[in-house]
């Protein structure tokens, strides 16, 4: 199959994918057909979209089934394009699996953006690197990777199995780059299991050449864990 989004019209007035044309995105459908893309799924050749440009036009609603959902890259395949997220929330996704790179986006590589966003009325359960808007994140140093994203406190990011590190609200594993504007009131939460570490309200877990600004935490619930993050 075409890894080129203009053969469906679930990417409805798409024309290539450029800043004043991105490929538009409004429903669950929509999405998933992007993470096919990505992740080289389901006769899909895989797509990193190298500074292709997306936006979603609406609300979109998934229906809270366990394991209904799958992140836009993982450790393999790289979300490298620009996902504008028009002011627009993604809810209902569930996901529990004992799996890495869990979030809305599962693994972000630079010059990959990810902005606009708004997560809620969501469940996301996994091992390392957990998130709400971005499981992993290895960004551009000098301008915003991931900004002005909220994760509402009817998101729950939680440990699948013991000793799960790197959990955090809106980004789980953060390598480099700059988050900015970003506020989070999801509970992070160890799920009642040993030996987890590096949980925080907004990075799980964040290495020295990375950037959190003008970014807060406005949720009631962080498991204590060995090596909270921020």
């Amino acid at each position: 199959r075409s890894t080129l989004f203009p053969y469906t019209t679930l990417f409805r007035s798409s024309i290539n994918g450029t800043r004043a044309h991105p490929y538009k995105i409004s429903s669950t459908d929509g999405l998933d057909l992007l993470a096919k893309n990505v992740n080289g799924t389901d006769g899909f050749t895989a797509n990193e979209f190298n500074y292709k440009h997306f936006l979603q036009t609406a609300n979109i609603t998934y229906d809270g089934s366990e394991n209904n959902y799958t992140p836009v890259g993982d450790i393999y395949h790289y979300f490298c394009g620009h996902y504008n997220g028009g002011g627009y929330t993604i809810s209902g996704i569930n996901i529990n699996v004992n799996d890495n790179d869990i979030g809305i986006f599962g693994f972000v590589y630079t010059p990959g953006i990810v902005e606009n966003l708004t997560l809620a009325n969501s469940t996301l359960y996994g091992f390392t690197d957990v998130g709400g808007i971005v499981g992993f994140l290895y960004g551009d140093q000098y301008d915003p990777d991931v900004s002005n994203c909220r994760v509402e406190s009817d998101v729950t990011i939680g440990a699948a199995s013991g000793s799960a590190p790197n959990l955090g609200g809106i980004v789980g594993g953060f390598q480099c780059g700059v988050i900015s504007g970003c506020i989070s009131a999801a509970t992070i939460t160890n799920n009642g299991l040993d030996y987890c570490q590096q949980f925080g309200g907004i990075v799980g877990k964040m290495n020295n050449v990375t950037v959190i600004k003008d970014c807060l935490y406005t949720g009631t619930t962080v498991t204590p864990v060995t090596r909270t993050g921020i």
